[in-house]
C-alpha cells in the first residue's frame, strides 16, 4: 500500500459487500474479490466520499457482525485494524456447537451447525490479521472435515426424502467432533497471548474520531485553506489516540508551521521567508514588515514560550498525553486565528457527467460479485 492512500478491507460472507463497493465508488484500481475477502483501494477520492464510505462500513459492522468482521483503517505505514467485538462473539457461537453435536441430532440440525462453523472458520483463516500460526494446522484439518461432512449431509438431504428429521448417526458426527475438540484448546491458548489491545479514552475526545477522522479536532478551514497540513493533522490525532505524546507534538508543530508559512506568504505578499524556521523569527519578520495581527503574534508567542518544538529542540520531550492535548489546544488557537486571515480557496468549476458517462464503456467489464 502506498503512503497516504486510503484503503478499506472487509471480510464478508456474501456478495452484497462487492455490489455495495462497486456501486459506491467508480474510481481507483484493484477491485478484487477473492474467496471471502473483499478489498477496494481508492485513489484520489474526495474526502466527503471517503467519509460516507466509512459510515457505511461502520453500519455494516454494527448491523451484520457475522457477515462483516474486519475494517482496515486509513493508514500511513503499518496498518491499524478495528475489530468487531461482535464478530469474536459470533465466532465462538458458531464453533462451540460442533463439540456439543450429539449422535442423535437430526440431519437438518447437524447440517446447520456444520455449515455455520465452516463459514466462521473460513473467515477466521482468511482474515490474515490475528496471527494464529499454531492453530492453522488443526484448523485446516477441521475445515477439510467440515467440507466433507457438509457435502455428505447435503447429499442425504437432496437424494432422499424425509432425511431432515432423521438422526445423523455416529460416523458422520464423530470425526467432526473429534477434530473440533483438538482445535479448540489450541485456539484458546493462542488467543490468550495474541496481539489484541484496547485503546483507553484520551481526554474528552472520541477515540473513533481520533483514529479515523482526525481532521475533525482541528479548525474546519484547515483542509480547504492549507491542505498540505491535513496529513500531519490526521497523524497528530492518531498519535494522541495511541498514546504517543512526543510524536503527537511533532505533527502538531508541523501543522502550526505549515499554516504559519501560508499566513506569512499571504500577509507579506510573497516576501522571502526567514532563514530560521522557528516561530520567533517569523514573528520578528512580520513585525519588521509591519504586517500581521497582534492576536496572532500573541498566540504564536504563547506557543513558542510554553511548548517548545521537539524537532528543533531534541532534548525536549512531551511526557504525557495530557501535555499533548494541551499543545493541541494551543496549536488550534494559533492556527484558527491565522486561518481566518487567509483567503478562501478559489472555486474550481467541474463539468458534471452526463447520462452516457455513467454507463460502462463497451470495453469495460463490470465487476461481478460472487
Amino acid at each position: 500500500m502506498q503512503p497516504n492512500q486510503p484503503f478499506f478491507g472487509l471480510t464478508t460472507r456474501s456478495g452484497f459487500g462487492a455490489r455495495l463497493f462497486a456501486a459506491a465508488l467508480r474510481f481507483g484500481s484493484e477491485f478484487r474479490l477473492g474467496g471471502v475477502r473483499l478489498r477496494r483501494r481508492i485513489q484520489h477520492a474526495p474526502q466527503h466520499v471517503i467519509g460516507v464510505l466509512r459510515l457505511v462500513v461502520h453500519w455494516l459492522l454494527a448491523r451484520h457482525p457475522k457477515k462483516y468482521s474486519v475494517l482496515q483503517l486509513e493508514t500511513k505505514g503499518a496498518p491499524v485494524f478495528r475489530l468487531s467485538g461482535a464478530w469474536l462473539y459470533s465466532l465462538s457461537s458458531d464453533l462451540r456447537p460442533l463439540i456439543a453435536l450429539r449422535n442423535d441430532a437430526t440431519v437438518g440440525h447437524a447440517y446447520g451447525v456444520v455449515s455455520d462453523a465452516l463459514k466462521a472458520l473460513e473467515g477466521l483463516l482468511g482474515q490474515g490479521i490475528i496471527r494464529l500460526p499454531a492453530s492453522r494446522a488443526p484448523a485446516n484439518a477441521l475445515v477439510a472435515q467440515l467440507r466433507t461432512t457438509e457435502k455428505a449431509l447435503m447429499d442425504r438431504l437432496t437424494e432422499k426424502e424425509g432425511e431432515w428429521d432423521k438422526e445423523v448417526g455416529f460416523f458422520q458426527v464423530y470425526e467432526v467432533r473429534s477434530k473440533a475438540e483438538s482445535f479448540e484448546p489450541v485456539l484458546l491458548a493462542e488467543l490468550t497471548v495474541s496481539d489484541l489491545y484496547v485503546i483507553t479514552a484520551k481526554g474528552g475526545f472520541d477515540l473513533t474520531l481520533l483514529a479515523e477522522n482526525g481532521l475533525m479536532i482541528f479548525p474546519s478551514e484547515l483542509s480547504t485553506k492549507v491542505p498540505d497540513a491535513m496529513s500531519d493533522a490526521k497523524q497528530a490525532a492518531r498519535c494522541i489516540a495511541f498514546d504517543l505524546p512526543t510524536a503527537a507534538g511533532f505533527h502538531l508543530h508541523r501543522v502550526n508551521e505549515l499554516v504559519m508559512h501560508a499566513y506569512y506568504d499571504h500577509i507579506t505578499e510573497g516576501k522571502p521567508r526567514p532563514e530560521s524556521r522557528n516561530i520567533g523569527a517569523y514573528i520578528d519578520a512580520m513585525k519588521n514588515h509591519q504586517v500581521g495581527n497582534k492576536v496572532v503574534f500573541a498566540a504564536l508567542a504563547s506557543l513558542k514560550d510554553l511548548h517548545r518544538n521537539p524537532v528543533i529542540h531534541p532534548e525536549q520531550h512531551i511526557d504525557s498525553i495530557e501535555d499533548a492535548i494541551a499543545l493541541h489546544g494551543s496549536v488550534c488557537a494559533a492556527v484558527g486565528y491565522m486561518l481566518k486571515a487567509l483567503p478562501p480557496p478559489a472555486l474550481e468549476l467541474v463539468a458534471l457527467p452526463g447520462p452516457r458517462d455513467l454507463l460502462p464503456s463497451e470495453n469495460e467489464k463490470p465487476a461481478e460479485a460472487s
